[in-house]
């Protein structure tokens, strides 16, 4: 419990701290395309943990499943420790470089920023981007057991349903960052992506 805790503070870090890099770091042409393939390797590690973990746990035993998923983690930190040359995590040098190209001084940009913050499409964002969470782990959580106990699903073909949707999910996904690259109506976009959803499972 003590390590999922930490987990958690590791996570609320990374969350916004990948996406300020990847836009410090990569032209606004591909930018949406960059954050779709982020979206899309988090999919996958979604889809490939239940039949990696069940694999190994299967031939080494829950406790040596966990301590293998984890090393995964490390192998991915050294990675990143490797290649962090090419990212540009200094948000504020970028900053600074914006403000001093368009003769805006720093309490300005924190007012600005603070606006922003509270407009009305950054809280409607902000609100259907937490329905959208909900909605995904409820999925993610509760899908094979409702399918097993509700519908007299087997185990097998429930998880098989799960990682389906994923799959599909992540295929959209990579559409989606072409999608955004190639309009400036993200809003329409979302619309057209998430309503046919939204009636589906309606």
């Amino acid at each position: 419990l003590l390590l999922v805790a930490l987990l958690g503070v590791a996570m609320c870090a990374f969350q916004p701290a990948d996406y300020a890099i990847l836009s410090a770091s990569v032209d606004r042409a591909r930018l949406g395309r960059v954050f779709s393939l982020h979206t899309f390797g988090g999919n996958l590690g979604i889809m490939a943990a239940p039949l990696s973990i069940g694999l190994m746990a299967q031939l080494w035993g829950w406790r040596m499943a966990m301590f293998a998923a984890g090393g995964f983690g490390f192998a991915i930190l050294i990675v990143l420790l490797f290649g962090q040359r090419a990212l540009n995590s200094d948000m504020s040098q970028t900053i600074a470089d914006t403000n001093s190209k368009t003769g805006t001084n720093a309490e300005s940009n924190n007012t600005k920023n603070r606006s922003t913050l509270l407009s009305a499409p950054f809280l409607t964002f902000l609100l259907f981007f937490v329905v959208m969470s909900m909605g995904g782990a409820g999925i993610r959580t509760f899908t094979v057991t409702a399918m097993v106990d509700f519908h007299g699903a087997t185990l097998a073909s429930a998880n098989a349903a799960l990682t389906a949707f994923y799959l599909a999910s992540a295929i959209g996904i990579l559409i989606g960052g072409i999608v955004a690259d190639r309009t400036d109506r993200h809003d329409l976009a979302v619309f057209v992506g998430v309503v046919p959803g939204v009636i589906v499972f309606a």
